[in-house]
């Protein structure tokens, strides 16, 4: 008897349940507490807590009459800090409901909130120069300033010993001379980053070609567009594939590493122990067992989850856009500080603190985590570089704006010489302090830069082309 093939709706069905089963969690999930609890567990969570008092204040500055610009920025910046954490802790607090392959997707997309938020801003708003610098800002300040911080100051002189003591916990960098991290990782991740860097040179090579004739000018607009747009897509399909690169077909190359290899130096310390990375809320109130069938245990109710994760998205996206208008403004009123430095240095570090990437850097390296480091730091720059930025290129596409991926030589230089400092496999004071002079230096030449590039005097930003 003939076996009977399965029809299309049978088909469809066995991969949805599959679907499904890949977001269930792989140990058993503990008892949430009650409503009132998880509220007490989360207004407590951390100590930024106590700058929410600041949300309220934003807005009546914000809609009150002859309040400052400047008073504007500073309390929308105040009032992200405690938001943007709490958002990360519901997200934190989901992914131990689901499976490790969901919960690092569910990371993904909220650990880039506010660039894209802010992204999404400033393409409605038509200020796609300051878009482009915030897009090239978030990158360089988590290669640079967040990587630069996290293996930063190792002391290998003889200092006294009290003092030695007193700066010895402010990084990994000052315990202990050198870092070791998995070079796997790091190359895998730094090739993908050297990729969208790589793409972004394309549409610049077009605007090298431009002509002097009116005909030239029209093509060049139109081809860089073009190639731009094309690139994005190429770039998305890129993440896509390297998304199931991680989550399955080699995981195991983005596991936390159980082992990690300190190395002794004159500063006098550990050589060698065996660190465990476990993800925790805040402090360790909520973490992962490392153990097959040991529970996890949220710290909140699924209900109070998914209203704590909409109230915060709300209110981070109308704060990301207090701040955008608020930089707006201040850059009209101060001629000598220039949309392309505020999008380049302002905007990225309001988001790199409101996640706490440096105090989050500084910790795992504490602990010799350097992996963990590596994982924030060049992991979120992938994320901007081959999502966030690509997918933005197409949304202004599709409303109607001219966003392109033409950008300036400091960015492919950056992350040049970031493959450079990672090549070893084990990074010392010396490589973080190198790292943050060169965001330094950054941030000092585009603060007399005038971007002057010959596409952007061409074609209005909101002009669809």
């Amino acid at each position: 008897m003939p076996t009977q093939r399965p029809t299309l709706i049978s088909r469809v069905s066995r991969v949805f349940r599959v679907f499904i089963k890949s977001f269930k969690p792989h140990q058993p999930v503990g008892k949430a507490p009650g409503i009132l609890k998880g509220l007490y567990i989360l207004v407590l969570a951390s100590r930024w807590n106590y700058f929410l008092i600041c949300v309220p204040v934003t807005f009546l500055v914000r809609f009150g009459q002859g309040a400052a610009s400047s008073t504007v920025f500073l309390m929308a910046f105040l009032a992200l800090l405690p938001t943007a954490k709490i958002f990360k802790l519901a997200m934190e607090d989901l992914t131990l409901r689901v499976s490790p392959h969901a919960g690092t997707v569910i990371r993904v997309l909220a650990g880039n909130t506010i660039e894209f938020i802010s992204g999404i801003i400033a393409i409605r708003r038509c200020e796609l120069e300051v878009l482009q610098a915030s897009v090239i800002g978030s990158i360089l300040s988590n290669i640079l300033l967040v990587l630069g911080v996290a293996c930063q100051i190792s002391v290998t002189t003889k200092f006294d010993h009290r003092i030695l003591k007193a700066i010895q916990g402010l990084s990994g960098g000052i315990k202990f001379a050198k870092l070791g991290f998995s070079p796997n990782h790091a190359h895998t991740t730094s090739h993908l980053l050297m990729l969208g860097v790589l793409a972004t040179l394309l549409p610049s090579i077009f605007a090298s070609s431009f002509g002097g004739s009116s005909h030239d000018m029209e093509q060049t607009k139109i081809s860089i567009l073009q190639v731009s747009r094309a690139v994005s897509v190429c770039l998305l399909s890129c993440y896509l594939v390297f998304s199931v690169y991680q989550l399955y077909s080699h995981a195991s190359t983005f596991e936390d590493r159980m082992q990690s290899t300190r190395y002794r130096g004159s500063a006098g310390g550990d050589t060698h122990s065996t660190g465990r990375t476990a993800r925790s809320l805040e402090s360790g109130e909520v973490a992962v067992g490392d153990a097959a069938g040991q529970e996890s245990n949220p710290s909140m109710s699924l209900s109070l989850l998914l209203v704590t994760g909409i109230v915060t998205c709300v209110l981070i996206t109308t704060l990301t856009e207090f701040l955008v208008e608020s930089l707006s403004v201040l850059t009209e009123k101060l001629p000598f500080i220039t949309e392309q430095w505020v999008g380049l240095v302002l905007i990225p570090l309001a988001g790199t603190f409101s996640r706490y990437d440096v105090l989050e850097a500084v910790s795992y390296s504490r602990k010799d985590e350097m992996d963990s480091s590596l994982g924030l730091s060049l992991g979120s720059s992938v994320n901007i570089s081959l999502f966030i930025q690509p997918l933005l290129v197409l949304l202004a596409w599709m409303m109607h704006k001219n966003l392109t991926l033409l950008y300036d030589p400091p960015f492919f230089l950056s992350v040049l010489f970031v493959n450079f400092t990672l090549l070893h496999g084990q990074s010392d004071w010396l490589s973080g302090l190198s790292l943050l002079v060169l965001y330094l230096l950054i941030a000092i030449s585009f603060w007399f830069y005038t971007n002057n590039h010959v596409f952007n005097n061409l074609v209005p930003a909101c002009q669809g082309l």
